[in-house]
């Protein structure tokens, strides 16, 4: 370089010779890595400076930075060294020659670069614990081991996310670590599959998604599931012995599965077909729960259920957890293993249960999304991922402690259904809780039919709201031993044309849904053209092989009718006129189907019609 500027690569600095107007500066790096982890980085560069006592004795360690930035680099790097001591703890010693970060001219992203990390000089970014706490720990995941092709980069970036969020454990505690893997894991239930054409393993990716969503974030739940099925020690120590087995080595999905059941003598082969190989998500849920015996010897029989969220087998093997609940909401955790559809376990419990909650601490990342909160006051109270709201009127006596789940998959169908109403196949929710005496709260419950990138709700009740949202209504049951019901004491509030909440008239566990009232007819507009108005009916309805058209509309305007099933295909299209059109129907399932009349793109009319 010119006299004005310095070279940063990985590894020691060995020389710095100036000459003239040149200057002259020699890197070594003794460690392999592959090629795409070299790095030049050279700019009118000075140095912030620490020592961080690793594992394998004191490493320098070295920011690269304009002399403008130095002050803010070391605000944002403020626990560096408590995150190379983190990693330590969680992977094994750092066995580099030096921690190096040099600040570059990114306007997005970072690049791991073996100890010469090009970390973005943008102060936004700059400023991410998370942005540097993920390059750092490419030191261990992707550039001491590294994945030995691209369908495994979830090796390298799926860990190294995941690590992110140890690194918040580590400095923040346990807590912040689930609130943001529980984050990410909504998120991706919610959005995933829809943005990357579907559900998809996060091994064997095509390599246009080698850096996408699936090698990352669903990566990273990947392995906080892992770490779930084998418990902290067992996980922690495994991935310790990888590093140490395949130091400065590349390794498959395979090789790391063997690696991990060689250190803790598991059994993970179910896991890593089930999360790593196969695409899409398990979903399990209490599907009854019974108590037997009183005071110190009560014995619980607790019903599970599994359903599928895009995946293509039920998953086998599962360790999962059970909490019951004292009043006072202290607990008792009881360990289980699942496989199949359903299946019933009995637990020995020396109090009698308030509540029982499946999986409340979150170690396995099933199709679900779920918050706990305890309620002292009174108020409007958000439980973000479970998309739903309390108001809270009276807080009770003492604290309540409320659950509630956000289930990604169909509920239950209605047992005794003579009106026909299409309950949603995409969502319902679990409420749970430990009252206290005297509270009295109101659930509200958002629906959206829009479909968008973002947004809390949005793509979930497209199908209820083809239209609008008039004919869509809230249900619920106290468990999978009762029936559904339609709550017509909720009241609906309308936001928009498909966006509105329903509010219930006081609190009550047990499961809610939504649904559109079939025997509802929703008139949605009208024709007007020059020589008036007119009507438009469909009957009968029920149908059994004939509906009738009724279009009291003058002139002779051509109308366009379609029938489209419960999943949105459309089954049959004609072209109608005023008066009375009969349409027979030849080889349709009787089921429940959409009817729309259009005249010029214009929807004059929607509604459900129950065909025998």
């Amino acid at each position: 370089t010119d006299t004005s500027r310095k070279a940063y690569c990985g590894g020691t600095l060995v020389s710095d010779v100036v000459s003239g107007a040149r200057r002259t500066r020699t890197w070594q790096l003794d460690e392999q890595v592959p090629s795409y982890l070299a790095s030049v980085a050279a700019a009118r560069y000075t140095e912030v400076k620490w020592t961080a006592n690793t594992l394998s004795g004191p490493k320098p360690v070295i920011i690269a930075a304009h002399p403008s930035d130095t002050t803010a680099a070391k605000n944002a790097f403020v626990n560096l060294l408590s995150c190379i001591a983190g990693f330590e703890n969680y992977f094994g010693p750092y066995n580099w020659s030096r921690v190096g970060y040099a600040l570059v001219p990114f306007t997005g992203g970072a690049m791991e670069h073996a100890a010469n990390i090009a970390f973005p000089r943008a102060p936004a970014l700059l400023n991410s614990e998370e942005l540097m706490s993920h390059e750092l720990s490419h030191h261990w995941w992707g550039n001491l081991i590294t994945c030995e092709t691209p369908e495994d980069m979830w090796i390298n970036e799926g860990m190294a996310s995941l690590s992110a969020h140890l690194f918040f454990e580590w400095q923040y505690g346990k807590q912040k670590y689930l609130d943001r893997v529980k984050a990410q894991h909504d998120e991706l239930l919610h959005f995933l599959h829809k943005r990357e054409g579907g559900f998809l393993s996060v091994s064997g990716l095509p390599h246009s998604l080698t850096y996408s969503d699936h090698v990352y974030k669903k990566g990273a739940v990947a392995g906080h599931t892992l770490r779930g099925y084998m418990g902290d020690p067992a996980f922690f120590a495994a991935c310790k012995f990888v590093m140490q087995q395949k130091a400065f080595s590349p390794v498959n999905s395979i090789q790391f599965r063997d690696l991990m059941q060689t250190s803790s003598g598991q059994n993970l082969a179910h896991f890593f077909n089930n999360w790593i190989f196969s695409e899409g998500w398990p979903h399990f849920s209490v599907d009854s729960v019974r108590y037997s015996g009183t005071g110190a010897s009560v014995v619980a029989a607790v019903s599970i259920r599994q359903k599928l969220f895009g995946a293509p087998s039920l998953h086998t093997m599962v360790p999962l957890e059970l909490r019951f609940f004292k009043t006072d909401h202290s607990s008792d955790v009881k360990t289980f293993t699942m496989s199949g559809s359903s299946a019933t376990f009995t637990f020995p419990v020396s109090f009698q249960p308030a509540m029982c909650a499946l999986n409340f601490d979150a170690k396995i990342s099933d199709a679900t999304s779920h918050e706990a909160k305890t309620i002292k006051s009174a108020g409007m109270i958000n439980f973000t991922l479970a998309k739903t709201s309390m108001n809270v009127t009276a807080p009770g006596s003492d604290s309540s402690l409320i659950r509630i789940v956000h289930h990604y998959v169909a509920p239950d169908p209605i047992k005794n259904n003579p009106g026909g109403h299409i309950l949603s196949d995409q969502r319902y929710w679990s409420v749970e809780g430990v009252l206290s005496q005297g509270f009295y709260a109101r659930l509200r419950f958002i629906y959206d039919g829009t479909k968008n990138s973002s947004g809390a709700t949005t793509y979930l009740d497209t199908l209820l709201t083809r239209v609008n949202g008039d004919s869509i209504a809230l249900f619920y049951r106290k468990d999978a031993g009762d029936d559904w019901r339609w709550l017509k004491t909720a009241i609906k509030t309308k936001l928009s044309t498909k966006v509105g909440y329903i509010e219930t008239d006081t609190f009550m566990t047990g499961e809610y849904c939504f649904a559109n009232l079939a025997d509802t007819t929703v008139m949605v507009g009208d024709d007007n053209q020059s020589s008036g108005r007119g009507q438009t009916k469909v009957f009968p309805n029920p149908a059994a092989r004939e509906l009738s058209i009724e279009i009291t509309r003058p002139g002779t305007a051509i109308y366009s009718l379609e029938l489209t099933d419960g999943q949105g295909r459309s089954v049959l299209k004609r072209q109608l006129r005023s008066g009375t059109t009969k349409i027979e129907f030849e080889n349709l399932a009787g089921g429940i189907y959409l009817v729309s009349i259009k005249h010029q793109g214009k929807v004059l009319h929607s509604s459900k019609l129950l065909l025998e």
